[in-house]
């Protein structure tokens, strides 16, 4: 297998003299984040009157997250979290995301042993989710927007002082 000719370039740099003998070094490449949305464009269409396809409403708004400008790392985080959500649950259309889907998930996820960060932070991706789709003018569960967070326990951080 051949060395790319930047790779091999970058491996004389790295390389004491020219007498050095031994395995010449071999750069991995950087590795590229995959696209978190599809390619695809088109906005969500519904299929029937008002109701769209949660998994096209991700995307959708996977994407205007990436228009406006959020890190990569925060859409992949997003992403991941709908991604678990979607295998998890039943809900395939807007209509069926409702506050008490939602409560019936979080409620899973807690019989699961889940961290309690863990928990919030998949309420906090749906309710983002949600409110964003209201903004779009989708018709939303009103009670879903409506609904608090859990509760993420406090932890108590220890401090440290010169004093004894």
């Amino acid at each position: 297998m051949g060395i790319s000719k930047t790779v091999r370039d970058f491996g004389s740099l790295t390389r004491e003299s020219e007498g050095v003998r031994g395995r010449p070094r071999i750069v991995s490449p950087v590795r590229t984040p995959t696209p978190v949305a599809e390619p695809r464009l088109e906005p969500a269409v519904p299929e029937r009157e008002g109701d769209v396809s949660l998994d096209a409403l991700v995307r959708e708004w996977l994407l205007e997250l990436k228009v406006m400008g959020r890190s990569p790392r925060t859409i992949d985080w997003y992403a991941q979290k709908m991604r678990s959500y979607l295998a998890a649950s039943k809900a395939t259309r807007l209509s069926e995301l409702t506050a008490f889907e939602l409560k019936r998930f979080l409620g899973e996820l807690r019989d699961r042993g889940l961290a309690p960060n863990t928990i919030h932070g998949f309420f906090e991706t749906l309710k983002a989710l949600a409110s964003w789709a209201q903004r779009e003018h989708y018709p939303v569960d009103a009670d879903l927007l409506r609904l608090r967070a859990p509760k993420v326990p406090e932890k108590e951080m220890e401090t440290y002082s010169t004093r004894n």
